[in-house]
């Protein structure tokens, strides 16, 4: 009698389990620890499936020209090895990399890699397609920063980038040579 009291009140009481993550949540806590990309991935099947999950479930049609699109986003993981070489060793004497955040526009998409000492960034044109999830970029401009001075660079490439998933606060897109970004938003 009193174990089935036991499991009466069980069934009554609210649940102290925890409630399961979303798939948006499990992706977050996933790349959260790994240094931009830095470290590697505790488990690539695991990534693989929320990516594939998040990606069914976009709830942005035509992400690319959304306003949602629009604004600043903070760089949380990539596959891109330059960014990561940057990242992990610094750049030339700008020192150890402190951010790296993306200002995306109407009409332009500018990537910033913030140094101690420093700052790289570089300016593209930004062309979205009306419908669908992807856009295209060419890069236009390109500067070092270093304490007062700034020198640029010249900007090479071009190429486009499909956005896998956007909502509000998060953005994953894979780009043309098959790297991927995962920013949120600030």
């Amino acid at each position: 009698m009193l174990c089935l009291l036991l499991l009466l009140l069980l069934l009554l009481l609210p649940s102290t389990r925890p409630l399961s993550l979303t798939p948006k949540a499990q992706l977050l806590s996933l790349l959260h620890p790994l240094s931009y990309g830095v470290l590697p991935l505790p488990s690539q099947p695991e990534f693989t499936t929320l990516l594939s999950t998040l990606t069914s479930s976009n709830p942005t049609p035509n992400p690319s020209s959304s306003p949602l699109f629009l604004g600043n986003w903070k760089l949380l993981w990539t596959t891109e090895k330059e960014l990561l070489f940057a990242i992990d060793k610094g750049l030339f004497m700008a020192g150890p990399c402190t951010d790296v955040y993306q200002v995306i526009e109407s009409n332009s998409l500018t990537n910033i890699v913030d140094f101690t000492k420093g700052r790289l960034q570089i300016k593209s044109s930004f062309e979205p397609q009306p419908t669908g999830t992807r856009f295209n970029f060419e890069f236009k401009t390109a500067s070092l920063k270093w304490r007062n001075f700034e020198f640029p660079i010249p900007p090479i490439g071009k190429g486009y980038g499909d956005i896998l998933y956007l909502d509000s606060d998060l953005r994953v897109q894979k780009d043309s040579r098959g790297d991927y970004l995962v920013c949120v938003k600030e």
